[in-house]
């Protein structure tokens, strides 16, 4: 399951959500390697630290301890390496199934599956959830629009709307994995 959403919308604490269980593992924080084959999306692991948040003590008691250990920023983020947090439970590849799109909306339901040109429709709108591209032309907006509509084609994607707890949302995220 890949997570995917605008900064601040819940992706780091949903992921420590689930990594409270031993059944859950951990491919990557911000972005990973695709490629999509015929019969599968294979995922690649790019990094092996995780970008954390202060608050992440306050909702998952059990990461407190994690948390002080991370040097943490004037504006309270730092970095954490996963392979200290989650000792062989670090992988470096999945093969994809789902993709659960965050949001940060009020006015929106809390939860809900999309088709492929919903969720494509949502990565345009939000930038593709990345305020960090170096590339910004149509070229590059081509080459991800494909890449996008590809891989929504090839897996179940779900929008999951934040306003809740995050124990809600985990549980609506648990409920998807065990169906």
């Amino acid at each position: 399951m890949a997570i995917i959403g605008p900064p601040g919308t819940g992706k780091t604490t949903l992921t420590y959500g689930l990594l409270q269980k031993k059944d859950y593992n951990y491919i990557s924080d911000d972005w990973f390697f695709t490629r999509l084959l015929s019969n599968a999306s294979v995922v690649y692991s790019s990094e092996k630290n995780s970008y954390i948040r202060d608050d992440l003590a306050d909702v998952w008691k059990e990461f407190s301890k994690a948390v002080k250990q991370v040097h943490l920023d004037e504006r309270g983020r730092g970095i954490s390496d996963v392979n200290t947090l989650f000792k062989r439970r670090v992988r470096e590849s999945s093969t994809l199934k789902t993709v659960v799109l965050l949001e940060r909306d009020i006015s929106h339901r809390p939860f809900r599956k999309l088709k492929a040109d919903e969720a494509l429709e949502f990565m345009l709108e939000k930038d593709f959830c990345n305020p960090h591209q170096l590339v910004r032309d149509e070229r590059k907006l081509q080459i991800r629009q494909e890449f996008f509509w590809e891989l929504f084609q090839s897996v179940d994607v779900y929008l999951l709307n934040t306003v809740e707890t995050p124990q809600e949302s985990l549980d609506r995220i648990k409920n998807l994995i065990i169906g």
